[in-house]
């Protein structure tokens, strides 16, 4: 299961606690090492850098650890865009009761003006944030598929989020538009 924005809701361990090896420590039995951390029993995770690295993206992103991350609850930087419409009801040669209306509409005027205002900056849908699999006392993975766990491992840290520039709704541009009522 991969936790990204348009998947579950995930669970953020608190990782305020010391970290220990709880498998692979000198067996032959176990094929991955398994870590955790002193203060989350609920989570284990590949490795000491899994672990830093997710300590990481709280720190960037201002999570705080030990709860479930709220949807919807981070936000990308505020976003001012403002439009402009100029109209114009023009006569008509032949008929009285008939009107004719010219529009003039300038679509993100702040970009028009330059290029750093009325910019949007988001991350993308499908970023993977960490990988997340049920687990056995031991911290190895178990039940593929499975939703609902008593433990968890956490594996795959992804540390290069990007914000990219969704260039069509940052475009400005300009419509010239006819309308006649008859």
């Amino acid at each position: 299961m991969t936790v990204n924005r348009g998947a579950q809701i995930a669970y953020l361990p608190d990782l305020s606690g010391t970290v220990s090896q709880i498998s692979g420590v000198g067996t032959a039995t176990t094929t991955d090492d398994s870590y955790a951390v002193s203060s989350d029993t609920r989570v284990a995770f590949d490795s000491p850098a899994s672990i830093t690295n997710l300590l990481g993206q709280y720190n960037r992103f201002g999570l705080s650890g030990g709860r479930i991350a709220d949807r919807s609850s981070y936000e990308n930087r505020e976003i001012t865009r403002f439009d402009l419409q100029f109209s114009q009801e023009l006569p008509t040669m032949f008929f009285k009761e008939h009107r004719a209306l010219l529009t003039f509409d300038i679509a993100n005027v702040g970009n028009l003006l330059n290029d750093d205002w009325g910019v949007v900056e988001e991350f993308a849908e499908d970023v993977r944030l960490f990988d997340v699999a049920c687990a056995a006392a031991d911290g190895q993975s178990t039940s593929a598929g499975v939703l609902s766990c008593n433990r968890y491992r956490i594996s795959g840290v992804n540390t290069t989020q990007t914000v990219t520039r969704n260039t069509d709704a940052s475009r400005w541009f300009i419509q010239v538009g006819l309308k006649y009522e008859f």
